[in-house]
């Protein structure tokens, strides 16, 4: 879940909260059935995909989808 500061987010399975920097999108990053995914997506996963630092879970700071949704986008 998101905090009142953007680069503040809470994980939804541990709810350790922690700063989130988004990163530079990769390109070559493959779906679950191993194929590139769009540039579209890929910069969405920049944007939007955490990892926990306490848990390693990985959910979509932006429509909190639990876990992050490779190739969908909010």
């Amino acid at each position: 879940m998101m905090s009142n500061s953007d680069d503040i987010v809470q994980c939804p399975n541990c709810n350790e909260v922690f700063s989130f920097n988004p990163s530079a999108p990769n390109y070559a990053a493959k779906d679950e059935t191993g194929k590139t995914v769009s540039r579209e997506t890929a910069e969405h996963m920049a944007q939007y995909r955490v990892r926990c630092a306490g848990c390693t879970h990985n959910f979509c700071t932006g429509c909190k989808k639990d876990p992050y949704h490779i190739s969908m986008n909010c």
